[in-house]
């Protein structure tokens, strides 16, 4: 809607606050913000005291053209307008995501404006009343790799842009089903240019393991990346046979086996049973009552862990 603002002042700002009611210095956060006394803002404010009405600080957590603008007649201290708009000429061209809205509103020379006070002519010029934005998550993804080095396994990820962007959540699993929270990367929160994110996990286990981030922005929504899936080489020396398998898997370790753990591809164990031999270096499993399909079996011997995949047939 229509509002009035003090004839001395030539900056607004949008801000977040815990405190709705009756914001003060220091518990909100500002979100964006514009000035129209000059096409450069003063400087960075500190935080401390309050704004005289005419020094266009630029707001701690700005940065001018990104989530702010400064769209006054020149660059000096108070070449101001005093009536600023956006050129409704290039409302139409507004459009997709938010990042990239934004990064048309950040720009200085896409308004106009005009003197003396009250002007007449902006009084009767239609603004942009809707922008058409796509209702898209605040991040577009570029990429999510992961690759296994000395130290752990190194992820990085890129985003096109984001908007209103919190933090990133690293998540792992085991199957690729169920997800467990490793740990938290702060994201930018505004941002219309290429950015590139990295988390080492150092927490590697010694077979496959599947990775993803999850986005969650300042409003509390979220955003997933596509999953990728990390496998530490083995040096298996186990065999595996038959495979495929009808009714008893046969084991054989270089070393003792001290326990072996037959999966679903779902990571859930199965209850099948298996007696060893040859000194527990042979182990015979059944496995007449496991339904057909794929598994995973995990061998743990005194030299070494295994993860191998069989098929039970009928």
């Amino acid at each position: 809607g229509n509002f009035g603002l003090s004839t001395s002042g030539d900056q607004i700002i949008a801000y977040q606050s815990a405190n709705n009611l009756k914001p003060t210095l220091g518990d909100f956060s500002p979100i964006a913000a514009i000035t129209s006394a000059s096409t450069k803002w003063k400087g960075v404010h500190n935080g401390s005291g309050i704004l005289n009405a005419k020094t266009s600080d630029l707001p701690p957590g700005l940065t001018n053209t990104v989530n702010a603008v400064a769209c006054g007649a020149g660059s000096g201290a108070q070449d101001e307008y005093d009536n600023a708009m956006f050129d409704p000429s290039l409302c139409s061209t507004i459009s997709g995501s938010a990042a990239s809205a934004l990064l048309q509103l950040t720009d200085n020379s896409n308004w106009i404006g005009k003197n003396p006070q009250y002007a007449t002519s902006f009084a009767s010029t239609a603004g942009c009343a809707t922008f058409s934005i796509n209702p898209a998550f605040p991040v577009e993804w570029l990429s999510f790799d992961g690759s296994l080095t000395d130290a752990g396994v190194l992820l990085s990820w890129e985003t096109a842009s984001e908007y209103n962007s919190h933090y990133y959540e690293v998540q792992k699993s085991t199957n690729g089903f169920f997800f467990a929270p490793v740990d938290q990367v702060p994201a930018a929160g505004i941002s219309s240019s290429t950015l590139s994110y990295e988390f080492l996990d150092v927490e590697f286990p010694s077979f496959r393991t599947y990775y993803r981030i999850k986005q969650v922005d300042m409003d509390g929504k979220v955003d997933y990346s596509p999953t990728i899936e990390i496998e530490k080489p083995m040096h298996h020396s186990v065999q595996l046979f038959p495979n495929p398998v009808s009714e008893v898997l046969s084991l054989e370790a270089n070393s003792r086996i001290e326990s072996v753990q037959v999966l679903n591809m779902q990571g859930q164990p199965m209850p099948v049973s298996g007696t060893p031999l040859d000194q527990g270096q042979q182990l015979r499993i059944d496995c007449k009552t496991l339904p057909a399909g794929l598994y995973m079996i995990r061998v743990r011997s005194v030299e070494s862990e295994s993860v191998l995949r069989f098929r039970k047939i009928n």
